[in-house]
């Protein structure tokens, strides 16, 4: 089954989605000449599209700590990468 994916470099982002329950599909890098810069995937849902619409609208609210513990988690697996 093919999987449709939405991408982003925007780690607040990522970490809206991810804080959100959304499906994080990979993290690669942005290019080989900028192995230090990285694109989250997700899977590609209506849900994803409607919180990421939210997101761009400022109508949508997080648990602060919460939130908090989605970007380390995102962080944690982006120095993975490069470790």
């Amino acid at each position: 089954m093919i999987t449709s994916e939405f991408r982003t470099t925007d780690l607040a982002l990522a970490s809206t989605l991810f804080y959100f329950n959304m499906n994080l599909l990979d993290v690669e890098p942005y290019s080989p000449e900028q192995t230090h810069r990285k694109v989250f995937v997700f899977e590609d849902t209506e849900l994803l599209r409607e919180t990421t619409r939210k997101y761009d609208s400022k109508d949508l609210l997080v648990e602060p700590q919460a939130f908090h513990l989605s970007i380390k988690e995102l962080k944690a697996r982006i120095y993975a990468m490069v470790s």
